[in-house]
């Protein structure tokens, strides 16, 4: 009589722990989501300023790196340093 009942007690008290351990990594879970989507919204914001503050730079340089492209592009061509 006391090994089934034990047993029964052991099935039980590891099906709590189970159920227990499964929300705590539920939410777990949702901890991390909520971090990732405030990381993903500060990121979104960092680059929304980092386009803002070097859009009129990165304008300016344009024709300049395409002119340094073909001059590379040439010396290849030509196999000159």
């Amino acid at each position: 009589m006391k090994i089934p009942f034990i047993t029964l007690f052991l099935v039980l008290l590891t099906n709590v722990l189970l159920a227990s351990g499964l929300f705590t990594n539920a939410l777990l879970a949702q901890e991390i989501t909520k971090s990732l989507n405030i990381d993903k919204e500060s990121t979104q914001e960092h680059n929304a300023w980092l386009k803002h503050k070097f859009s009129e730079q990165h304008q300016k340089l344009i024709p300049v790196v395409a002119v340094a492209d073909i001059f590379y592009a040439c010396n290849l061509v030509r196999k000159v340093d």
